[in-house]
């Protein structure tokens, strides 16, 4: 090859070497880009032949995998020859390469290069495909939402690149040949470890005593696994009743839970606990068919970016649930021996602050509070009325007092089901209990929502203009001396009374506020054992090789070249749920629509959407047979 630039791609270490422990043998590799690119994957003995080379092509299903060149061992004890200088004579055309491997140099001859001077290298680390570690360019995406997924460079920015990096290369002619030559070799990294697998087969090379400690653990649990089989296939049967008796059970629930009604959506709604009850049975739905549409992947199907997401997915799901369950126990007992002492304190807290200070306040409210001259008659109206309704309400609840016991009770029991079933019976406990509150809340805002619409009608009466609800803008209007007159008597009024409604509507509106802040700080709870991304942050810190967000390049002192590196996701990938909780909380609590309704009185709702979107809910049915073809594949 002249006239062109070329680039060798070369492992740092390797985890299999040749049979006898001679000086000289073979080098397997691939050669890519029309031969300008060679990546090495492994260094055999002399013994490989071209019927070798024919199956590894036939295993990995590659045909540019070839014996790219000759290596031998540089050492103490290795024969030395005027041929191991590069550039002497006595060597025939081509390349020689002096690559350090395991604390010894290896000459490396390409012959498929005839090149005079030095040829750049890229050395790699080998990733362990059976641990799902791979290189890749495209950032691994958790998120299964496409328009959260990073936006590719555009055309712009990769003429740029590619302007740069040709002042210090000249191996591609087109931008974008770089991504697909790029993409080409990592796919041939990525599958570096089964060609020594399959030369090992062969047996043309051994494992290392570490790789072939790791193989040996994977042969016992093999072996083991057969050796159990027998007792798997006992338990088949009555396994995959059971199942199916649970498969069956969640999906009644979801019918019961998602049964349309005529005031809200679906029963699941009228409750926290629902909601919970809803995600855990998708959750056991979805599991199975997750599980097998991942182990029906190739392995090469398994290290690309969907199937990555979709392992990480499920068995981060998996974790956080039976974390879920085991904190649960422990809440849950906790719960259940000191239900009285709770029981009491919640019922203090709630008498205290839920009726007495709400009957203080609407007490001040109704003389001059802070020296603001209300209305008086209108102040005594609406405070007799919220007072005679707040001691109804604390009359009732004397029965809350009988029947909180058992509840909380209950709700520790259900810890067993997970900790987050208790936050979900402590939710809607908080949400029956504030009721009245609820209830304050709408009639006050109904009233300070007529008077604010009334007033602005009346002042655009006075500027000559109504409003158009079909258009929706303000039209030019022609009023009546009388109309004028009575518009003036009523805007009069209206504005006068509007203090004394507005301080009603300001103490139900924050206490509003503080009970959908206590909701809110439950269902933070609940995104957080439901969400976290627990799994993912395990890989990140364990094996990052398995999270890769592209790759980089690094110079290292020690070597005469590259070094490619895995760059792993970063922190806002990982928390991808919380980034979507926080823009539907900016959106919900500190947009100009929520201050817009709070000076307005328009409604308030709870933040029931904070947890994210639960799996889809399948429309098939499973057999018991499905469910016992999926046992045998486990």
């Amino acid at each position: 090859m002249t006239g062109r630039q070329a680039l060798v791609f070369a492992p740092l270490s390797t985890r299999s070497g040749p049979v006898a422990n001679g000086h000289e043998g073979h080098v397997i590799g691939w050669l890519l880009h029309q031969d300008s690119i060679t990546c090495i994957c492994a260094w055999s003995s002399n013994a490989v032949d071209h019927g070798h080379v024919q199956k590894l092509r036939e295993w990995t299903g590659t045909s540019n995998i070839a014996i790219v060149g000759t290596w031998r061992r540089l050492d103490a004890t290795s024969p030395m020859s005027t041929d191991d200088v590069p550039g002497s004579s006595g060597q025939e055309d081509g390349a020689i390469l002096h690559l350090p491997l395991g604390g010894s140099t290896y000459k490396v001859h390409l012959p498929h290069y005839t090149i005079d001077h030095q040829i750049p290298i890229v050395y790699y680390n080998q990733p362990n495909s059976r641990a799902l570690q791979y290189l890749s360019l495209q950032p691994l995406t958790l998120d299964p939402d496409t328009k959260l997924m990073p936006r590719q460079p555009d055309d712009h920015v990769r003429k740029r690149q590619w302007e740069s990096a040709q002042q210090h290369a000249t191996l591609f002619e087109n931008p974008n040949d770089i991504d697909d030559c790029l993409q080409g070799v990592l796919a041939v990294i990525n599958s570096a470890l089964d060609v020594e697998r399959h030369l090992v087969h062969l047996g043309v090379n051994k494992w290392t005593p570490y790789q072939h400690c790791i193989e040996s653990i994977y042969a016992l649990g093999s072996r083991v696994a057969h050796r159990l089989h027998g007792i798997h296939i006992a338990l088949m049967y009555p396994s995959s009743i059971l199942i199916y008796l649970i498969y069956t059970i969640a999906n009644l629930c979801l019918i019961i839970l998602n049964f349309p009604l005529t005031i809200i959506p679906c029963v699941k709604d009228l409750f926290v606990t629902g909601q919970q009850l809803d995600l855990r049975c998708r959750q056991l739905i979805y599991w199975p068919w997750q599980y097998i549409l991942w182990r029906g992947k190739s392995q090469a199907q398994k290290l690309a970016p969907p199937g990555q997401a979709q392992y990480i997915g499920f068995y981060n799901s998996v974790w956080l649930v039976a974390n879920d369950i085991i904190l649960g126990v422990g809440v849950g007992a906790f719960i259940t021996a000191n239900a009285d002492l709770l029981a009491s304190l919640f019922l203090r807290s709630l008498k205290e602050y839920g009726i007495d200070t709400i009957k203080s306040m609407v007490v001040w409210l109704m003389s001059w509070p802070g020296g603001l001259k209300l209305n008086s008659k209108l102040a005594t109206f609406l405070g007799e009325l919220f007072l005679w309704l707040i001691g109804f309400w604390g009359e009732n609840l004397k029965s809350l007092e009988t029947y909180l016991p058992a509840y909380i009770q209950f709700s520790g029991l259900c810890g067993v089901l997970g900790a987050s079933f208790v936050i979900s019976f402590a939710a809607d406990l908080l949400n029956a209990a504030t009721l009245h509150l609820y209830l304050f809340y709408l009639v006050a805002a109904k009233l300070h929502s007529w008077q604010v619409t009334v007033i602005l009608s009346l002042f655009n009466l006075f500027r000559g203009q109504r409003n158009n609800p079909l258009r929706k803008r303000i039209d030019a209007a022609d009023y009546d001396l009388d109309q004028l007159l009575l518009g003036t008597i009523l805007f009069t009024v209206l504005i006068f009374l509007f203090p004394t409604v507005a301080v009603y509507y300001l103490l139900f509106y924050m206490s509003r506020v503080v009970v959908i802040s206590l909701h809110g700080l439950c269902d933070i709870a609940l995104a957080i054992i439901n969400h976290f991304p627990l799994f993912a942050i395990m890989l990140r810190f364990k094996d990052p090789g398995r999270l890769p967000a592209g790759t980089r390049f690094r110079l290292s002192p020690g070597l005469d070249g590259l070094v490619l590196e895995n760059v792993p996701i970063g922190l806002s990938t990982t928390f991808y749920q919380y980034r979507h909780l926080l823009s539907l909380l900016q959106k919900r609590l500190f947009s100009r629509d929520v201050i817009t309704s709070s000076l307005d009185g328009s409604y308030i709702h709870m933040l029931s959407a904070l947890q994210y979107p639960s799996p889809p809910r399948l429309h098939e049915t499973a057999t018991l047979q499905e469910i016992r073809a999926f046992l045998l594949r486990l």
